[in-house]
């Protein structure tokens, strides 16, 4: 799988994949490109956190020095500036997140006793989600200016949900 195909495509090869008629090939196989499903995430979010950074620096750098005639720096572009920096630092924490979800395990015990199958099945669902959601993200990155951080926040807030709904559902059994 090369680095620089995008999240759907990889995500097109996984579900082509999930069809694979061999059952031990296909959990294996899912399992190898749900990693690479999440590692693409991880790569794209840090991308777009570094983009956002460089916006918020480049709103820092428009922000004027303290003077005698103007002692305060202008409000709006202070709390622009902070809103900014906010959003690629979730950037960034969501880009670890992803890196750091977990997968299931591959113990022939552990899939007896939970229904591996509907698990890796529900699991490819999460990822289908988790990268149609990116895709928004980098379409928004064209048009990236502080206006479009009610939509950011929106996608991230989806991004963190799902990622609550994979953490619950790999959760250990009590």
């Amino acid at each position: 799988m090369e680095r620089h195909e995008g999240v759907l495509v990889i995500v097109a090869k996984f579900l082509s994949e999930s069809l694979d008629t061999n059952p031990y090939a296909s959990a294996a196989t899912m399992r190898a490109l749900d990693q690479a499903v999440r590692n693409t995430l991880s790569g794209d979010l840090t991308q777009l956190a570094s983009r956002w950074r460089a916006l918020y620096q480049d709103t820092s750098a428009k922000i004027p020095l303290p003077s005698r005639e103007h002692p305060f720096p202008d409000r709006g572009l202070l709390d622009q500036a902070k809103a900014l920096k906010a959003v690629a630092d979730q950037l960034s924490q969501l880009a670890s997140q992803a890196t750091a979800l977990e997968a299931p395990s591959n113990d022939r015990v552990y899939n007896r006793i939970r229904k591996n199958d509907v698990l890796l099945e529900t699991l490819i669902e999460i990822d289908r989600n988790l990268a149609l959601t990116a895709r928004q993200m980098e379409e928004q990155r064209e048009s990236l200016d502080a206006d479009n951080l009610k939509e950011i926040r929106t996608n991230m807030h989806q991004l963190e949900a799902l990622m609550g709904e994979r953490r619950r559902l790999l959760a250990p059994i009590p």
